[in-house]
């Protein structure tokens, strides 16, 4: 398996500052006005000073004659949460200033500790978490910022470029114009974020093979190997050297006029988000894809390749489909009025219910394997191909 963006092995070591040791209780001392952390704070100075010491890397040598004692059970436990306190709020601020090889070389620091372990149900990390932080307009360019939890963050016009966002978290957060080119977002949550005018150009979320780097060729592999086995195949069955995580999740989310070119999305979940005027130009958007009641009047989405998907109910009005491909996809009750489907292929698609009224198809490619019915709307003068009896309800059961 080849390395993701940010994985600790290739981080760059870089001496981190020296955290001061505080001569007060830990409570006393003001947390960063906008990091308020999830994590019980010490009581005691002699803990503090000693997690302080320990962060730090200032624990005495093994042969010193003047080794301290070891700490009772409640004595390490207000240690290590002190240290997790010290650790949060160091973490916050690299972030604030845009020391984004420190930062790294904190987490590396972090997993050689012990801390960087996920929770009993969860692949995110049980430290670096922080309440509504600001980070809007940070350059945080190839950060790794895998596991984190950034709910309810502002990163409007944040450059996260490049970065491991892998099991992160950003429900609720503001993302409007921030850079997410090339970001890693495998199994991220950005329920609810409003990211209107985001740069998601190239992000992909699937595991990336050894000896092989650019994900558009890995996704176009994958999606060749599937077409030759046509409606046919199953998941377990899949022979793709591309290796998929579990689904992204955009549900509810604006995303109005959003930059998703060449974007590479398995399994990704944008069931009611608003992608009206999103440019999503030769995206790959694959693996039971869900766009249900998703609206994307407008959307362009040329070249696009949606393989395996859920488009129950979507608003696909004036959106441009030239060059696209749909194979294995539910368009049942889609709105496509007016769409511009020249060129396009579909192949083993319901289109049962749908409103096709106005849309260019007369120089579409490929139109075959379609399930329609009497309710389905089509160009006027248009001849539909022979219908065909289509069950796609696996593609959201899977």
């Amino acid at each position: 398996m080849g390395t993701l963006p940010g994985e600790d092995q290739h981080v760059e070591e870089v001496a981190i500052p020296e955290v001061a040791l505080p001569e007060v209780a830990l409570p006393e001392v003001a947390p960063a006005p906008d990091a308020i952390v999830d994590v019980h704070v010490a009581a005691t100075t002699t803990a503090t000073a000693a997690a302080a010491k320990e962060v730090a890397g200032e624990v005495e040598d093994e042969n010193s004659e003047d080794i301290e004692d070891a700490p009772s059970k409640e004595e390490a436990k207000a240690r290590a949460e002190a240290k997790e306190e010290i650790l949060n709020r160091k973490g916050y601020q690299l972030l604030k200033e845009g020391k984004v090889k420190e930062f790294n070389a904190l987490r590396k620091r972090l997993r050689l500790m012990g801390y960087l372990n996920p929770g009993a149900n969860s692949q995110r990390e049980v430290i670096l978490v922080w309440k509504s932080p600001n980070l809007e307009g940070a350059e945080l360019s190839g950060v790794n910022l895998k596991g984190v939890n950034l709910e309810r963050a502002k990163l409007n016009r944040a450059n996260l470029s490049g970065a491991n966002l892998e099991d992160a978290k950003f429900e609720h957060t503001e993302m409007e114009e921030a850079n997410l080119s090339g970001a890693n977002i495998a199994n991220a949550n950005f329920w609810t974020a409003r990211m209107k005018g985001a740069n998601m150009a190239n992000a992909f979320n699937f595991k990336r093979v050894e000896g092989e780097t650019d994900p558009m060729e890995l996704m176009a592999s994958a999606y060749s190997s599937w077409e030759a086995r046509g409606d046919a195949w199953k998941k377990e069955k899949r022979e793709s050297s591309v290796q998929f995580t579990d689904r992204i999740v955009f549900r509810h989310a604006d995303l109005r006029g959003a930059d998703l070119k060449n974007a590479c999305l398995s399994h990704a979940d944008f069931f009611q988000a608003n992608l009206e005027g999103a440019n999503m130009e030769g995206a790959h958007l694959v693996d039971r894809g869900n766009f249900q009641d998703a609206r994307m009047r407008g959307a362009k989405l040329k070249g696009a390749k949606i393989i395996y998907g859920h488009m129950f109910v979507t608003d696909l009005q004036e959106a441009d489909l030239t060059g696209a491909t749909m194979h294995v996809v539910d368009l049942q009750s889609a709105d496509l009025r007016n769409a511009d489907l020249t060129g396009a292929t579909l192949d083993v698609v319901d289109l049962s219910y749908a409103n096709l009224e106005g849309a260019n198809l007369a120089e579409a490619k490929k139109m075959k394997r379609i399930n329609h019915d009497g309710n389905t709307k089509f160009p006027e003068g248009f001849t539909p191909p022979p219908k065909e009896d289509i069950d796609l309800t696996h593609v959201v059961k899977n």
